[in-house]
């Protein structure tokens, strides 16, 4: 028996909400109309440029995304992808633009159970247009090390990509280990 963590990395995150499905998923929850509106209305119409050095680029329009450094930003973020778990059996836990997903595997059916949910992140991603930054997406396995390893794979686009498999990872600022120690932890 091990436990897997799949810690996941949506690829710029923040900026490719989109405004109309976002908006939708509000009018959905019961947002009423003002409401609904009132966060249109800080979402459209905004603009953006890059300075470097004193000189600026040109304006260009936002058509995406929501501002970040804002109060309503991570929030607004969290509403977006509050049902990607809705059809999954793996428990997940949210926490602004970062996913967990943790499943115990005592069996083969806890296993493809957990490789089915990723393919169900996967549909969701793609189904609300947004994308992991697969390179940022890890396999953390905690307990019985000795064990052999096993890769799970994210389809995209067609194509299965593999998940690596890693020692350890920061999760909310601990560094947490395939072990549970905090050595490592304490020699960062």
């Amino acid at each position: 028996m091990k436990s897997i963590i799949v810690y996941t990395d949506f690829r710029r995150a923040f900026d490719s909400v989109s405004h109309k499905r976002l908006l939708l998923k509000l009018a959905n929850l019961g947002i009423n109309d003002s409401l609904c509106r009132w966060i249109e209305a800080f979402l459209i119409a905004r603009q953006q440029r890059v300075k470097i050095k004193g000189k600026c680029s040109s304006w260009a329009d936002v058509l995406s995304g929501v501002p970040q450094g804002s109060v309503l930003g991570p929030l607004l973020f969290v509403i977006y992808i509050n049902d990607i778990n809705k059809d999954m059996e793996t428990q997940t836990f949210l926490y602004a633009d970062d996913m967990k997903i943790c499943r115990v595997i005592k069996s083969n059916d806890d296993r493809l159970t957990l490789q089915r949910d990723l393919g169900s992140v996967a549909r969701w991603t793609e189904r609300w247009g947004l994308s992991l930054n697969l390179s940022k997406c890890g396999i953390l396995s905690i307990g019985h090390q000795g064990e052999e390893k096993i890769f799970y794979d994210i389809p995209i686009g067609g194509d299965k990509q593999r998940l690596n498999n890693i020692k350890s990872e920061k999760d909310l600022g601990v560094l947490v280990d395939e072990e549970l120690e905090f050595e490592t932890h304490i020699a960062v």
